[in-house]
């Protein structure tokens, strides 16, 4: 970034101090009262202000102490209690004029009394500085506003005994009783001294908030004061700061990369030393980090810097507190990532039903299944309820993509894609998808896995009962065995029995089991068929019969029954 926006950037953060400034300089330019007055003239007249009340204070305390009314005695006093705060306020305004603004009472506090020792305020001791710094920041802005506020106030005030003194004056001229007249003239009296008072007042303070804005630099100039005067202190400060920190940094890196070429690969990935070397590796980064902060204190308390010192202070403090609330979960992520915990890299596990393998636990885990497709992230919190076993010798999968399985409602379809989230077939050239965790719960064949055998069942007419216990089978496995060898298949049988099963309702029943490789798995469909035409020629070829369903009709009276 170019010293020309940073420039920018810390003038959009002043701009509004800035306008402040501005706007108010230009309200009391606007106003007929903001005319100059030589301060040393202002002087002069406020001392003889103050003088003159003065006299009329003692005055008052003479004719106060000679009174013997007490209604009269009560005016005096309040009278006097007005003159001398209004003696006190010509005598501040005197020296705020003097002082170009300057509170000189809240400066100087060694009239206050100890304040006692509360050690609840003495823990919050280390935020005051944060505070102060930002109650001097805003300092000149806040008292601006305050005066221009009580300046509007005073001005309402002094159109208030305008008025006042308008309704006496009309009353003066109107009135010819003596008693009330003179009435009428101590109430003038007062009031006259009140907007004498008054005035005083709104002088002072336009005197006050002159002094404020009445800046000898441009706003440019005071811009560059400030850029300045922050390079060469806090600025200057941050820079040390992140200068130390970089150091640090990339020493205690240097050493962590020199100890790893020290120490012989193979160590260092056994899985005996595995947990070991992750425990050091993590030990060492955090005496990197406290390492990191103590620099950081040791320069802010070098460079007394205050400011930055509480805020690192609090920022400790209220890591250090979330962490004694936490502890106990961090203590069982510290030991998942010590690999010690209930999980551990490398081995398996079972989320959401899918078996997956525990591939690297760092601030997340990342869990695979090698035969499906994409893996699952979990942060640390969510391996906490979760356990892992060491891998056996065992399947990820009961089938890979490509496959063909028979499921256990007799459909024949291939597997065309494994994913973590979803499986998806291919049946009667339909692609149909299942989520994985359903797919684990169905019952399957997979052909493609070791080979198959496809078991039939074809029977015959009670009329060959002769030759149906030792010339069919045989007859029959010899046939099969001659077709199918001379088939596409040949190559992948690997046996054909055939043997008698039952004699059944309306046929003489014989099993056929047929014993294929898996390169046959994605012919299941057509070997049956083609088991069955053969089958059906070999009968036909021997006069054999084929049984088919039997209608039989019983008349009877009155009524008719079918019986299949």
């Amino acid at each position: 970034m170019t010293s020309n926006k940073v420039m920018f950037l810390l003038l959009l953060l002043l701009s509004p101090l800035l306008y402040a400034s501005e706007s108010g300089t230009a309200e009391l330019q606007s106003s007929p009262a903001t005319q100059e007055i030589d301060p040393a003239a202002r002087l002069i007249q406020l001392h003889a202000e103050i003088e003159r009340s003065r006299i009329d204070l003692d005055k008052l305390k003479k004719q106060l102490s000679r009174e013997k009314n007490e209604e009269q005695q009560k005016h005096l006093k309040l009278r006097v209690e007005e003159l001398s705060k209004a003696t006190e306020n010509l005598v501040l305004a005197f020296d705020r004029i003097a002082l170009n603004g300057i509170d000189w009472l809240s400066l100087n506090d060694s009239d206050k009394p100890a304040e006692k020792f509360d050690w609840q305020k003495e823990l919050l001791l280390i935020t005051r500085p944060l505070f102060s710094s930002l109650k001097e920041l805003t300092e000149k802005p806040r008292r601006i506003e305050d005066l221009r506020n009580a300046y509007t106030r005073q001005n309402q005030l002094l159109e208030s005994i305008d008025k006042a003194l308008l309704s006496l004056h009309d009353l003066n001229k109107k009135n010819d009783n003596k008693v009330v007249q003179k009435r009428l003239d101590v109430l003038t009296e007062q009031w006259q001294q009140r907007r004498r008072d008054t005035q005083h007042l709104v002088e002072s303070i336009r005197f006050e908030l002159a002094g404020l804005q009445g800046d000898a630099h441009s706003n440019w100039d005071s811009f560059v004061l400030f850029v300045r005067d922050f390079m060469s202190g806090r600025g200057l400060t941050l820079l040390i700061a992140v200068l130390s920190l970089l150091a640090v940094w990339l020493v205690n890196r240097g050493l962590l990369t020199l100890a790893m070429r020290l120490l012989p690969a193979q160590q260092l990935n056994h899985k005996r030393h595995r947990s070991r070397s992750r425990a050091m590796g993590y030990i060492y980064q955090g005496l990197t980090l406290i390492i990191m902060i103590i620099v950081l204190l040791m320069v802010f308390y070098i460079r007394s810097d205050v400011l930055l010192l509480a805020l690192l202070l609090i920022a400790v403090v209220m890591v250090l507190l979330t962490m004694r609330q936490a502890i106990p979960k961090y203590i069982t992520e510290i030991r998942l990532l010590l690999d010690m915990g209930t999980v551990r890299v490398d081995e398996r596990l079972v989320y959401n039903g899918i078996p997956l393998q525990v591939m690297s636990i760092q601030t997340f885990a990342i869990l695979k299944n090698p035969e499906l497709e994409g893996i699952v992230r979990l942060p640390l919190n969510k391996l906490t309820d979760l356990s892992s076993r060491p891998v056996i010798d065992e399947p990820w999968f009961p089938c890979q993509a490509g496959d063909y399985i028979l499921l256990a409602d007799q459909r024949f379809a291939q597997v065309q894609r494994l994913g973590i989230e979803s499986v998806e077939l291919l049946m009667a050239k339909t692609p149909v998808h299942f989520r994985t965790a359903d797919f684990l719960s169905l019952e399957f064949k997979n052909l493609s896995r070791e080979g198959f055998v496809l078991p039939m069942l074809f029977g015959i007419d009670y009329q060959h009962q002769s030759i149906s216990t030792d010339q069919v089978p045989d007859v029959m496995q010899q046939h099969l065995t001659a077709e199918i060898m001379q088939s596409e298949w040949g190559n992948a049988c690997r046996e054909i029995n055939v043997a008698f099963r039952e004699a059944a309702v309306n046929s003489l029943d014989y099993h056929i089991a047929l014993g294929f490789d898996a390169s046959a798995a994605g012919s299941y469909g057509a070997i049956q068929r083609f088991v069955n035409k053969s089958l059906v020629e070999l009968c036909n070829a021997r006069e054999w019969g084929i049984p088919f369903t039997q209608l039989t009709l019983h008349q009877a009276p009155g009524n008719a029954v079918v019986q299949r």
